[in-house]
């Protein structure tokens, strides 16, 4: 069995995965104040509830775009299963090719995206991840992450939007809107953030596909997703554990390495 975590700008998701099918699934708020023996406490509890024994657990990795949480999530897995996780950085072994300027930089969670998405779906790819930010992962018909694009989340936008003007009021995203123009305050900002987000989306994907000369498959994931992907007019895979299966496979290609690293 695996353990898996995730940790991004706002959440941190914790998961188990027994034969690459994922167990157990925990997702809570990012906190940087949070010490490792909070989230020992909370990786014990999880094990608990699903009946795990840290016995069952061969292996561990972290995905994490919040540096100040990797060493805490780190400490806390080693107290709890006293396994030394595998850390997802641009060094490790894929079966993609990473052609940046700087791979360094590359956020993991983009790397685990990219290695889902390519398992799943194939190449060429674009990847919309739609969380704090909404990321856009492109990897073409070589299987090589050649780049993409970052914006404004859609609630990250929104917040914005609601902070920084005095006389909007707070809303809630619909699931549902029969037109595009809006009756009040309320359903403009709501049909502004929903189909504004879903226009900028339907238009970088077709002027990638027209910078590539072809058109990829293109794949959404991220707590934001559905808020707006039924909204846009391209076809969009939707997979809300892309990034999960991501790292289950990163850890599948790197095992030799990390069991020898452990011994």
């Amino acid at each position: 069995m695996l353990l898996a975590v995730d940790v991004g700008n706002s959440t941190v998701v914790i998961s188990f995965i027994k034969n690459n099918k994922i167990t157990s699934h925990d997702r809570s708020l990012t906190d940087s104040s949070e010490i490792e023996i909070n989230y020992t406490e909370k990786i014990n509890n999880i094990m608990k509830s699903n009946g795990i024994f840290s016995t069952d657990i061969n292996g561990a990795i972290i995905s994490s775009v919040v540096p100040l949480m990797t060493d805490v999530l780190q400490k806390a897995i080693i107290n709890s299963i006293g396994i030394m996780p595998l850390i997802v950085n641009s060094k490790l072994h894929y079966d993609f090719s990473i052609a940046l300027k700087n791979p360094e930089a590359l956020g993991s969670d983009r790397i685990a995206d990219a290695a889902a998405g390519l398992y799943e779906y194939g190449a060429p790819l674009i990847i919309a991840d739609m969380g704090t930010a909404t990321t856009i992962s492109v990897i073409d018909n070589n299987r090589a992450f050649i780049g993409g694009l970052i914006l404004p989340g859609v609630r990250t936008a929104m917040n914005a939007l609601i902070h920084n003007t005095a006389q909007l009021p707070q809303i809630k995203l619909p699931k549902f809107m029969d037109t595009i123009i809006g009756k009040d305050t309320v359903s403009s900002i709501q049909n502004g953030i929903v189909y504004g987000n879903a226009a900028c989306l339907d238009g970088l994907f077709d002027r990638i596909s027209n910078e590539l000369g072809y058109k990829p498959k293109i794949i959404a994931t991220g707590g934001n997703m559905s808020a707006i992907i039924p909204f846009c007019r391209h076809k969009v895979i939707t997979d809300e554990y892309l990034l999960i299966k991501g790292l289950s496979l990163i850890f599948n290609q790197n095992k030799e390495a990390y069991i020898n690293a452990q011994r």
